[in-house]
């Protein structure tokens, strides 16, 4: 029969794996999400109220949908990686057998994790959708220059923002794998 800290490690961990993969479904889902969303607007080629002066209506269309999907989905997927870092503690704090170097590389691998996210969800991704915002009001009064200038500033954090959620992603789903894999060997060992 297990103690009250075996069960509440096999809850911790559970819960550390399962909020670990749903921030890499989320990241992953948003991916296809705007995947699907820019081309259909393209295809559809809107033309949006006050923004006649401007190139690409459509993107600014999908974009304007789009951020709120960023916002949403990376609000999720920090929350769900917080919930994994507590479960990870819990976790540590009530193992009956210390593990410490799977711990420790589960542990580097969610700190990476945390970092890149809290980056991408505290300061790239609000200083994104400043500039989109303030880069339509630019648009909208008829401020071409600094409309241009809002837009490459924008353009060039994409790439940034791409990499940053891929990241969070492929790190999610390695921190999920890592917290799995000593739960496995150990079945296998104890039988």
């Amino acid at each position: 029969m297990k103690s009250a800290f075996g069960i509440l490690q096999q809850i911790a961990r559970t819960m550390h794996i399962a909020c670990l993969a749903l921030a890499s479904g989320v990241i992953v889902a948003t991916g296809v999400a705007a995947a699907i969303a820019f081309p259909t607007m393209r295809d559809l080629a809107p033309s949006l109220p006050g923004l006649s002066q401007v190139d690409d209506n459509w993107m600014i269309a999908a974009g304007a949908v789009m951020a709120k999907v960023f916002a949403v989905t990376g609000g999720i997927a920090a929350t769900a990686i917080a919930i994994s870092a507590l479960a990870l503690v819990i976790e540590a704090f009530t193992a009956q057998r210390r593990r410490p170097v799977p711990l420790m590389g589960r542990s580097l691998v969610l700190l990476l994790l945390v970092s890149v996210c809290a980056h991408y969800t505290a300061v790239l991704l609000p200083t994104m959708n400043h500039t989109f915002d303030a880069f339509v009001v630019a648009a909208r009064a008829n401020e071409l220059d600094q409309a241009a200038t809002l837009r490459a500033e924008f353009e060039s954090m994409h790439p940034v923002a791409s990499r940053e959620l891929g990241a969070i992603a492929f790190l999610s789903l390695i921190a999920a794998l890592l917290g799995a894999w000593p739960v496995s060997r150990q079945a296998v060992t104890d039988s």
